[in-house]
């Protein structure tokens, strides 16, 4: 094998060095679809992420799910979104 590098890579690689909220298995799907993210579907984040921080969603098993902005400046909330779904255009 030649020692160059990989020009195909998993989309969790080009994500790693974004901070990271793990969701749960029942939120994925929903996600996956543009749904937001709430609090009941976390599993566990990073520190410090502020609203507007673009931010890695991964799978327990650590697959990304999406990209997305961070909706609150504090995870302490009990209740209401975590982050919104990163929206892309694709013009005409």
């Amino acid at each position: 094998m030649h020692d160059t590098p990989a020009i195909l890579r998993p989309i969790e690689d080009l994500l790693r060095h974004l901070p990271l909220i793990v969701v749960k298995d029942t939120a994925v799907d929903a996600i996956c679809h543009g749904a937001n993210l709430a609090v009941p579907g976390v599993a566990k984040l990073s520190a410090h992420i502020r609203r507007g921080d673009l931010v890695g969603v991964f799978t327990g098993k650590r697959r990304s799910a999406r990209p997305v902005e961070g909706a609150h400046d504090d995870g302490r909330n009990r209740r209401g979104k975590v982050a919104e779904p990163r929206r892309t255009r694709v013009g005409s």
